[in-house]
């Protein structure tokens, strides 16, 4: 069974800008195994006042003969209301990111779109100009990365985490952290219980949670699994008891 972990129509694209742009482009990176992340805080939209980039990261990726190879990434937030991103702050941006021997991908990112002819410049631009290349995050592109890295949205709009979203979210926070779920999380998913998909894991977690909230009988998750499967719940718990 296939379940959605982010609903993208409850992703407040409007009022993500300046500032809250930025922070969402910095956990996606880290989300997406960036490393050497640096949030360049100062210019007037809270981002770099030098040279235009506001967030540095590098990705590494192994070549043909097994080698990694660096990439440095310069991000741009372009954060609008409504309208679509200007054609001369997009250039001015490749431009800058011309200029520098270093970079290797410059990502212009918005919450809003970029118009055809913008396309069109930077596809012409880039046909002459191998590097850097250049990447256009639109609000498209966003609430789909969004959507395969959910932690992102735990960290900055939980509202947009399904039911099944927020199962997930328990069973990492127990199982990477040692973390509990709230009564209000396990309220919620008890209620959505005939929709979700459990693993073992995720019972667990949900257990565990309910024994550290000090409530045991009102909710009984054990009654979700198969006869066959109780076993292998226990033997999970007990295994991982130390």
């Amino acid at each position: 069974m296939t379940h959605e972990l982010v609903v993208p129509s409850q992703i407040p694209w409007a009022k993500i800008k300046g500032r809250d742009l930025e922070e969402c482009l910095y956990w996606l990176l880290h989300s997406m195994r960036g490393k050497d992340i640096e949030w360049r805080i100062g210019g007037s939209g809270g981002g770099a006042a030098d040279q235009g980039r506001d967030i540095e990261a590098c990705f590494y990726m192994a070549d043909p003969d097994g080698e990694l190879v660096r990439q440095k990434w310069w991000i741009e937030a372009k954060g609008r209301t409504s309208s679509t991103v200007p054609a001369t702050e997009v250039k001015k941006a490749v431009h800058n990111a011309a200029g520098r021997s270093d970079v290797d991908v410059l990502v212009v990112a918005t919450n809003s779109i970029f118009s055809n002819p913008t396309r069109d410049w930077i596809r012409e631009w880039q046909r002459d100009h191998p590097r850097p290349k250049i990447r256009l995050w639109d609000q498209q592109n966003l609430e789909s990365l969004v959507c395969q890295n959910p932690e992102v949205a735990v960290r900055l709009f939980a509202s947009a985490l399904s039911p099944q979203g927020q199962l997930e979210v328990v069973k990492s926070r127990f199982w990477d952290y040692a973390h509990y779920a709230t009564e209000a999380t396990l309220k919620l998913l008890w209620s959505n219980r005939r929709t979700l998909d459990f693993s073992e894991p995720s019972l667990l977690a949900v257990q565990a949670s309910e024994f550290a909230n000090g409530n045991v009988e009102s909710r009984p998750w054990a009654l979700l699994l198969k006869a066959e499967e109780i076993p292998d719940l226990f033997g999970l718990g007990l295994l991982n008891t130390l």
